[in-house]
């Protein structure tokens, strides 16, 4: 029975891999996966995006064109999507729980998981690259696989500005799963010291050896983007005069403001964007300085300006990309083929079976949260410290984005689920085993 399962499960997750083929060849490139792609090619960094996600795609790109190396990613990245999910079901049946098996398998089918299995953007490579690196790690339990997994942690680490508050959560995972034997104090460290050099690596080499900017020009759009919407609530604002193009009037700033997504304000429709960001560490430090003035001076509208964010993106209830998420506009850009009319794509629609009442109403978010908590703390097993882990890295890829965030896009909870999904696959198998353990004790005679 067992080895019918693991063929079932098999054959399941290839049909899943073909399925992936079929309906999303040659992938969805978003815009900013663009821009990324074309750094790495160009080896001229703007600064907005991580340059270390430009040097990850330089090894694909020196074998193939763009559009080649494009495909070659699609290729691995639904591979990746695949493998997860069939390694998280696997365990499952290694430990007789054919129905978490089954549930996790539903899952990889469902909206709009596996939609995004199509998307080429940097959401989705952290939740792929981070996922199947756990999933491999508490699947074969092995030391030596921590080093194997390690370029793929990097992969995912350099996918976006601001995870390494996740990843020592994630590298404590995997390195639990590898180093069973291992103190907890030892494997902390183990953690630590790598989330310590990957951030590390990541400063830098673009600043030493790429010469790149510094991601001072992230920062600037977050700290616009709030100043914007406390001008917007309050009529009070301390922008300096720099960052607004001559010609341009206050009611212009106004205007342009969406509480819900920054693009109108620095990439507008027109083409003239509404703010300049910083050129210089000079202008950074004045803008910086500039932000805590507002924040201070305007703490309430501060925090309506991020609770109404918060509840843009949480209850799933704004994209620009079709309703989703998914975005095909970084393709023609370098000869990847996109949909005459992306909202009919089927994916698209097929993701936007998501946007029900469960979701918009933010009882998913009550259920998500709930769930991991009590199974990670119910679990009694010695995996409940990963349980834990993965929990806490899904919260730390979700604060700095209600912090710092600047689209209410579902695409950025992607990894976010994804960490909670890998916390439930591996504590419902072993609150099931520890439950009928405990009902088989109960109903033994004495």
């Amino acid at each position: 029975m067992k080895t019918i399962s693991t063929r079932l499960l098999f054959i399941t997750c290839a049909l899943g891999y073909a399925a992936s083929w079929a309906l999303g060849w040659p992938g969805a490139v978003s815009i900013d996966m663009f821009q990324t792609i074309r750094e790495g090619f160009d080896s001229r960094y703007a600064g907005h995006y991580d340059p270390m996600a430009a040097v990850a795609w330089k090894l694909p790109l020196l074998f193939f064109d763009m559009p080649t190396a494009v495909a070659f990613v699609f290729a691995l990245q639904a591979l990746g999507y695949w493998l997860t999910f069939g390694l998280l079901a696997w365990n499952a049946l290694r430990q007789q729980c054919p129905s978490v098996a089954a549930l996790i398998v539903a899952l990889a089918f469902s909206p709009p998981f596996f939609a995004f299995s199509i998307a080429i953007e940097s959401n989705m490579q952290v939740a792929v690259w981070w996922g199947l690196s756990m999933a491999l790690c508490m699947t074969a339990r092995r030391p030596a696989l921590l080093l194997w997994v390690t370029p793929m942690l990097w992969a995912g680490f350099v996918g976006r500005y601001g995870t390494v508050a996740a990843f020592f959560w994630v590298a404590l995972f995997c390195a639990k799963a590898s180093l069973p034997s291992w103190r907890i104090a030892k494997i902390a460290g183990l953690a630590a010291l790598m989330a310590v050099g990957f951030q590390a690596m990541s400063y830098l080499v673009p600043k030493l050896v790429l010469r790149a900017p510094s991601s001072t020009s992230t920062v600037s759009v977050s700290q616009l983007f709030d100043m914007a919407g406390i001008y917007q609530l309050t009529g009070r604002q301390w922008i300096p005069n720099w960052c607004v193009p001559a010609g341009l009037s206050a009611g212009d700033v106004v205007a342009s403001y969406d509480a819900r997504n920054c693009v109108p304000m620095f990439w507008s429709v027109g083409g003239r964007p509404i703010f300049n960001r910083p050129k210089t560490e000079a202008e950074a430090s004045e803008l910086t300085q500039a932000w805590w003035t507002t924040i201070s001076s305007e703490p309430m509208a501060y925090w309506t300006v991020k609770a109404r964010f918060a509840s843009a993106l949480l209850l799933w209830s704004y994209d620009t990309c079709y309703g989703v998420g998914l975005d095909f506009t970084g393709g023609p850009h370098i000869g990847v083929a996109a949909p005459p009319d992306p909202s009919q794509h089927p994916m698209v629609l097929y993701a936007l079976l998501s946007g029900s009442w469960l979701v918009q109403r933010g009882w998913i978010w009550i259920l998500a949260v709930a769930t991991v908590l009590c199974l990670a703390v119910l679990v009694r097993a010695q995996d409940r410290l990963m349980a834990l882990c993965a929990a806490l890295a899904g919260f730390g890829l979700l604060v700095p984005q209600l912090i710092f965030g600047q689209g209410a896009s579902p695409r950025y909870l992607v990894p976010v689920f994804w960490m909670f999904m890998t916390s439930i696959a591996l504590a419902l198998p072993n609150l099931l085993l520890s439950t009928r353990a405990r009902l088989r004790a109960k109903q033994a005679p004495s």
